[in-house]
């Protein structure tokens, strides 16, 4: 994920910030790391998470996600992911943000 990309912060249930970064659909310039992604629409002046997902590499998991037409037909304008390096803090973020309500 390129520094340049604009970001967005979401608030986790428990309270916890979660900075995620606007991914170029193609792919191509998604870096090899492991982190936590979000299919995303805008609606109603909010970000509304339509999947939330980790991945041991994002590139390989997103790419042919099997999910991804179905969050396409729910809404789905954009990707947004944050890299996280260990499966335990992958998996606590995924469980914080699942259900959290709206991004702002």
């Amino acid at each position: 994920m390129a520094a340049e990309n604009p970001s967005l912060v979401w608030s986790g249930l428990g309270g916890t910030k979660h900075r995620f970064w606007f991914v170029d659909l193609s792919l191509t310039r998604l870096i090899s790391q492991p982190g936590v992604y979000m299919f995303v629409r805008w609606a109603n002046q909010v970000w509304e998470p339509l999947y939330i997902g980790i991945a041991d590499d994002l590139p390989d998991r997103l790419t042919g996600h099997e999910r991804w037409a179905e969050a396409v037909k729910l809404g789905a304008t954009h990707l947004v992911a944050q890299g996280l390096a260990a499966p335990a803090a992958r998996q606590k973020a995924e469980q914080d943000l699942i259900g959290s309500g709206t991004l702002r």
